[in-house]
């Protein structure tokens, strides 16, 4: 892309850009269909579905006028419901496409990151006089064509490389379609004993790059980011919250007095992981620990899981890595048969 002529263009010249249609009652329902379109940053902007009618045409590309707008500018394909705040970019060319709308996204993203705030957002007026340089043809206009066929060639590159990975996979596959047989075991016999954080009130949190876990699901139990002097953990290790709620950690972290550590950071990344689903189904899913009775890191020596066991007894661990990947794998052949559909 180096070697084509480049040019601005304000995003008035490409797009007209609008607030979108909602309704006034608006509220997302389990068996809804239209996608409501929020200030999410997250899963293309979908915070849910209703059974109302669309009233916003699809082929578009959507952006929040609050913070952090270059994280949610999403095409949409499908005709959906707009939230408040959720500004929509309707273009002003033929033959707009994905492929068109993920390049300028691109662009665009990177042409605003880190301008706009709560006191300057990425309002229309602040839209529309954006500047963004794109490839140009000799007459000047935008070169649609370039971008269309640049986004494309990166998809198939990117699909012959996911081809080639699972490829080479196959033998994975293979190695976990035999039986295999189980056995219980204490996580103090598997790991040693379980260690647990240091509470750090929210007021006395310094702002920082450590990730510091605390109960909960949200953002995967991590509430703050931190530079207090606390334990660090490392990475590889499997925490259990106040809930028994267990979490694989593929970085190293803080935690607070709520959070059990279980050392599985010898193993191979998948087989913690496994470890780290057998210990939320023992721990969790079978509902032994809740609000109402806390799961404490002394909880984690006793607790038991069952695990897959070569023919001397001892946990396969090279089994469930195996296991761990088949899946991954059966997930990417999902995403790849999506791509190329």
């Amino acid at each position: 892309m180096s070697d084509m002529p480049m040019k601005q263009y304000s995003l008035e010249e490409l797009f007209s850009i609008n607030p979108s249609k909602t309704y006034k009652e608006l509220k997302t329902e389990k068996q809804g269909k239209t996608p409501i379109i929020s200030n999410t940053s997250s899963n293309n902007g979908v915070i849910g579905f209703s059974n109302l009618d669309a009233n916003n045409d699809g082929n578009v590309i959507t952006f929040s006028d609050t913070t952090s707008s270059e994280e949610t500018l999403f095409y949409q394909k499908d005709s959906f419901i707009g939230y408040s705040h959720i500004q929509v970019m309707i273009p002003k060319f033929e033959n707009f496409d994905k492929n068109i709308a993920f390049f300028l996204i691109t662009v665009i993203a990177v042409t605003i990151k880190g301008k706009y705030n709560w006191g300057t957002k990425f309002n229309r007026l602040n839209a529309n006089k954006t500047l963004i340089s794109l490839p140009s043809n000799a007459d000047g206009a935008p070169d649609f064509t370039y971008m269309s066929d640049y986004i494309r060639e990166l998809e198939l590159a990117n699909i012959r490389k996911v081809e080639n990975y699972l490829a080479n996979s196959q033998s994975v596959s293979q190695s976990v379609s035999q039986s295999v047989s189980h056995k219980n075991f204490t996580l103090k016999d598997l790991f040693g004993k379980s260690t647990r954080g240091k509470r750090i009130r929210s007021q006395d949190r310094i702002s920082g790059v450590t990730p510091f876990v605390t109960a909960g699901e949200t953002n995967t139990g991590i509430s703050d980011y931190i530079s207090n002097d606390v334990s660090i953990f490392a990475s590889g290790t499997v925490t259990i919250d106040m809930f028994g709620s267990a979490k694989y950690r593929g970085y190293e972290y803080g935690a607070d007095d709520h959070i059990a550590v279980v050392d599985t950071s010898s193993l191979e990344k998948e087989a913690a992981m496994y470890v780290a689903t057998s210990i939320h189904k023992s721990t969790h899913t079978s509902g032994k620990y809740s609000y109402s009775r806390n799961f404490y890191a002394t909880d984690a020596d006793t607790t038991t899981i069952s695990l897959p066991v070569t023919e001397k007894g001892f946990p396969d661990y090279t089994y469930m890595a195996n296991y761990v990947k088949m899946l991954q794998n059966q997930a990417i052949h999902k995403v790849l048969n999506f791509v190329k559909a």
